[in-house]
C-alpha cells in the first residue's frame, strides 16, 4: 500500500461490537484503548470511536483527521498482520482533549502500533 492510499476503514456497527466484545485490548496511554482482533477479510482495517465527551464536532473531527493522517503514513507497519483495529478515546476531564497536542497524539499512536505489531507477531 502506498503512502497516499487510504487503508480500509471499519464502518459497520457489527464490526465495532465484535471488536469490543471478542477482541483483545491494548492500552498505549492513559487516554486511549485499542481493540483488535484478527480480520476475517484478510486485510487490515481501521476504525475509531470518538464520543461527544471528547469535545464538540470541531474537536472530534480534528482527532479523526489526525487518526487518518497517522494511519495513512504508518499503515505499512501492520499491513501483513490482517487485523481489525479500533482506536477508542477514553473519557477524561472536561478540558483534557482540548489541551492534547498533536505530538502527544502521535506518540500514543506510535506506542499503539508498536504494541500491535509485537502482539500480532506473537499470535
Amino acid at each position: 500500500m502506498g503512502n497516499n492510499q487510504l487503508p480500509t476503514i471499519l464502518k459497520r456497527q457489527s464490526d465495532f461490537q465484535n471488536l469490543k466484545n471478542k477482541g483483545q485490548r491494548v492500552f498505549p496511554c492513559h487516554w486511549m484503548i485499542v481493540n483488535y482482533t484478527s480480520s476475517e477479510t484478510g486485510e487490515t482495517r481501521y476504525g475509531w470511536t470518538i464520543s461527544k465527551y471528547v469535545g464538540n464536532a470541531v474537536a472530534r473531527n480534528r482527532f479523526k483527521r489526525w487518526c487518518r493522517e497517522f494511519i495513512r503514513h504508518n499503515s505499512e507497519a501492520l499491513e501483513n498482520s490482517h487485523l481489525d483495529v479500533n482506536f477508542v478515546l477514553r473519557k477524561k476531564d472536561k478540558d483534557f482533549y482540548k489541551q492534547l497536542s498533536h505530538q502527544d497524539f502521535q506518540t500514543c499512536f506510535e506506542t499503539a502500533f508498536l504494541k500491535l505489531k509485537k502482539r500480532s507477531a506473537v499470535t
